[in-house]
């Protein structure tokens, strides 16, 4: 079985949250929502995103936070910052923290001159993690800012469960 070409598992598009504005730090924020879809060639892929628009100049900073599982590399955590302007491929001195509590199991490289990807050593691990703490950070030596998110509860049980419909496991075979 195949993902579909685009739509979330179960209802497409399905919201976890409502978009609303976060006045008080100057961001639009909405909640994350859910794709199964087919990459470049065809190799099936599940994602989970939550989108922010910080800052009232124009043109708004974008933040992206993404929950990626795919068949060849379990799952990863992509950040993606408009501000960002790094060398592409570039191998990066990072630190993780989930829950306030160091994750150290994991690498980051510059995937495109704007995102981040962390991928970790055991992703069954890091998807445990993020359930159970909820509150992930990020920080990079070579970027000025530092990332902290929260991710909703149950947002790891969908994208399992989507994964399991998609003949997908979050841990590629071999870990």
């Amino acid at each position: 079985m195949e993902a579909p070409d685009s739509g979330a598992c179960g209802a497409r598009g399905r919201e976890f949250g409502a978009a609303r504005a976060c006045r008080d730090r100057g961001q639009a924020c909405r909640g994350p929502a859910g794709a199964a879809f087919r990459r470049e060639r065809g190799a099936p892929c599940l994602l989970i995103r939550r989108h922010y628009l910080l800052g009232t100049d124009k043109p708004s900073r974008r933040l992206g936070i993404f929950l990626i599982v795919g068949r060849a590399k379990g799952l990863i955590l992509m950040l993606k910052d408009s501000k960002l302007k790094l060398p592409e491929g570039e191998a990066l001195e990072a630190t993780l923290k989930i829950a306030d509590e160091p994750f150290g199991a994991f690498s980051a490289q510059v995937e495109g001159s704007d995102e981040i990807g962390i991928f970790p050593q055991h992703d069954a691990v890091l998807a445990a993690a993020i359930e159970k703490g909820s509150v992930v950070a990020v920080k990079a030596k070579v970027v000025e800012d530092n990332y902290e998110f929260s991710v909703h509860p149950g947002v790891i049980g969908w994208l399992r469960a989507c994964a399991r419909r998609n003949e997908m496991a979050i841990e590629p075979a071999g870990q």
